[in-house]
């Protein structure tokens, strides 16, 4: 085995950390192997989904579904790109990897400053106060620069905007309404999967009326 791929921001996070450290310190690299009681791979390529799709030609060659009336910002969140010289994940600050996919397979994604803002995923069961403002913060920003929904690439993103969202409407006063999809849900989509067999109808905030050409097609 040579390539690990994690589709977890965190889960991608605490691995490729720990390749980077096992491989800057021999003795951190022999307590792993005597941890899980075999040496460790001189050579483990942890990947994230989104660096596989990325590097894939072809995937836009199979796009048979337009979806023109979503205008998308890419939420990275804080995982996936910090620190930069281990992640070493596209840019740290503005990583684009998400936005060109999902423009190269003719999804209109649109610019915004709260690319790698925290949602406060980590604190979600202790300070549920101090989640709600962080995604309140990020629920406000796409809606302000004309987005109708947000594509992820970490599940617990997904859970804190999408479960979270009538939450923070009611603390706020608010109304988003902003359907959340995990980027390959998108992709799903454009390639001509049935929603159905996506998940989309398990989401708490419904992308049945943004979607509602494709569903009834």
């Amino acid at each position: 085995m040579t390539d690990v791929v994690a589709p977890c921001a965190a889960c991608f996070a605490r691995l490729r950390t720990a390749m980077y450290e096992a491989n800057e310190d021999p003795e951190i690299a022999g307590q792993i192997s005597e941890a899980i009681d075999k040496p460790l791979p001189k050579s483990v390529n942890v990947l994230h989904p989104l660096e596989i799709f990325c590097n894939r030609e072809g995937v836009a060659k199979a796009v048979t579904r337009q979806l023109p009336e979503l205008k998308v910002v890419c939420y990275y969140g804080c995982l996936l790109t910090r620190p930069s010289k281990v992640m070493q994940f596209n840019e740290c600050e503005y990583p684009m990897a998400m936005d060109e996919l999902l423009r190269s397979l003719g999804i209109a994604t649109l610019d915004w400053s709260y690319k790698t803002d925290c949602c406060g995923g980590a604190l979600a069961m202790t300070r549920t106060d101090v989640v709600l403002k962080l995604t309140h913060d990020i629920l406000e920003e796409a809606k302000a620069v004309g987005a109708n929904s947000i594509a992820v690439a970490c599940p617990l993103c997904h859970v804190n905007l999408d479960t979270r969202q009538v939450e923070v409407e009611k603390e706020y006063g608010a109304q988003y309404g902003l359907p959340i999809f995990y980027f390959t849900q998108l992709m799903g989509l454009v390639l001509g999967v049935d929603p159905n067999k996506l998940g989309l109808q398990k989401h708490f905030v419904s992308a049945d009326e943004l979607l509602s050409g494709v569903c009834k097609g």
